[in-house]
């Protein structure tokens, strides 16, 4: 409160030895860190307040402090993500309820975004990236099959979210004629390590529908912004590299054991088992994907190579492998 009374009245406070001090901020950050400590000091040394209760209050202080980062400064901010994020460690480290806690990141995430976008902090948006993979990954490590539908969402939210961020920094300047724009670059790093999520989603349910279903909207979600925004085009052979990396890793049960054109206990049998079948399916899909996306932003961004060889390229090398 005497931060904001400082800041609002403007008035300036120097102190010998640093003139450059900005008391307002440093007031409002010390206020942020009382807050901290205090529910932390409730909960984990008194047991005065359950863990559901602390962890509210935490999360509360964090998107306070985000939310005051926008007038009193980068510092601030700084300091509530990273409560923000160590919010479910602080508050008892229980990460078993899945829905909860992948939430709970997404609301911090979108609000950290906002922060960033509203103040240009590019850092702001990289720390919060890293911390929703880093959620993310802890997850999988710990995987469970009951913890696939969560994760997907999770991954498509998060995908929208960072793809919005950098969408709405695309569209603030002139397109530049590099394949990578350096403005853009840590943002579609962390794009690309999103989307190395959606990849280890399938190794670990197993190529299931619903995992196939989320990286192909990611991919999907590549191309349309490649095509759409030229500064973010590296993102088409991005995902068509993942993808090829993904087929080629492809487990197929039952490949080759008791299968052939010709068993001499059963008699003619298929040819491919139904694995084999559902592989050559997606394969066949994605083939198709990236041959029109890439042939429509060859129409579409005449004179640049990236489409021509995604469009070419990729079906070409995804039928090999199934072949």
């Amino acid at each position: 409160g005497l931060g904001e009374f400082l800041r609002r009245r403007d008035i300036e406070l120097d102190f010998a030895g640093d003139h450059a001090a900005h008391v307002p901020a440093i007031l409002t950050a010390i206020g942020v860190l009382t807050g901290f400590g205090a529910v932390y000091a409730a909960f984990a040394l008194y047991h005065f307040i359950s863990p559901l209760i602390a962890f509210v209050l935490l999360a509360a202080v964090s998107l306070a402090g985000l939310a005051l980062s926008s007038v009193h400064g980068p510092w601030l901010a700084a300091l509530g993500l990273a409560g923000s994020y160590a919010t479910p460690i602080l508050a008892g480290g229980d990460t078993k309820n899945t829905w909860g806690l992948l939430t709970y990141m997404l609301f911090v995430t979108a609000a950290t975004y906002g922060t960033a976008r509203l103040r240009s902090w590019l850092w702001l948006a990289i720390a919060a990236t890293i911390g929703a993979i880093g959620w993310a990954g802890l997850i999988l490590m710990a995987w469970s099959a009951e913890d696939a539908i969560p994760i997907a969402i999770y991954i498509v939210a998060l995908s929208v979210l960072a793809l919005y961020f950098l969408a709405a920094r695309s569209e603030e300047r002139v397109a530049s004629g590099d394949i990578v724009s350096l403005h853009d670059l840590p943002g579609l790093a962390g794009l690309a390590a999103i989307s190395l999520l959606a990849a280890a989603l399938l190794r670990f349910d197993g190529y299931s529908t619903l995992a196939l279903s989320v990286f192909i909207i990611v991919a999907f979600m590549h191309l349309a912004s490649s095509w759409r925004w030229p500064d973010l085009r590296i993102l088409a052979p991005w995902s068509a590299l993942l993808t090829l990396v993904v087929v080629f890793s492809w487990h197929i049960p039952l490949l080759t054991t008791g299968f052939g054109p010709f068993d001499a206990d059963m008699g003619l049998v298929p040819v491919a088992p139904p694995g084999l079948t559902r592989f050559l399916l997606i394969c066949a899909g994605l083939s198709v994907l990236f041959g029109a996306a890439g042939f429509a932003g060859a129409l579409k961004r005449g004179g640049q190579m990236i489409w021509p060889g995604v469009s070419v390229v990729t079906p070409l090398v995804i039928l090999v492998l199934a072949y």
